[in-house]
């Protein structure tokens, strides 16, 4: 599948441009049949256009991610719920990022809580059984550790 060009979505997107702004003109200067015939003329370019369009935008979609079966790129419905809301979108991804930031940091304390808590018991059975010691030690350092 050759790439996208930006040229091939600019053409279409001012074609379109264009035929909706000859529908403007068209609606205010009407003239009867004649221009009836020209909007309908019109509107079926509009169409063709935005069915252009719609083609460009799957064939990026299917470049970009080829595994994905949908042609549309999958949005966040947060996201279209924060422009529904006249909200800047960049104001949800900083909120996700402190979010992702706040629990990243969580799950960093837990895991080093855990590996203190793995060396302390272990030097705990160490001393306690020193016959296991080779076993603890094993374990240990499978686990990311290091026994003293």
């Amino acid at each position: 599948m050759a790439p996208i060009v930006l040229d091939e979505v600019d053409d279409s997107l001012r074609a379109g441009i264009q035929n909706l702004y000859e529908l403007i003109v068209q609606s205010h200067d009407h003239h009867g049949p004649a221009t009836q015939n020209a909007q309908a003329n019109s509107i079926r370019s509009l169409a063709r256009n935005l069915a252009q369009l719609s083609n460009l935008a799957a064939e990026y979609s299917n470049a970009a991610n080829p595994s994905s079966k949908s042609p549309i790129p999958a949005i966040p419905p947060e996201i279209i719920q924060y422009v529904e809301e006249g909200r800047n979108p960049d104001i949800y991804t900083r909120e996700f990022v402190e979010i992702v930031q706040k629990h990243n940091q969580l799950l960093k304390g837990r895991a080093e809580a855990m590996a203190r808590f793995r060396d302390i018991l272990a030097r705990q059975v160490k001393g306690a059984m020193p016959e296991l010691e080779g076993s603890v030690r094993t374990i240990v350092e499978k686990t990311g550790g290091k026994l003293d």
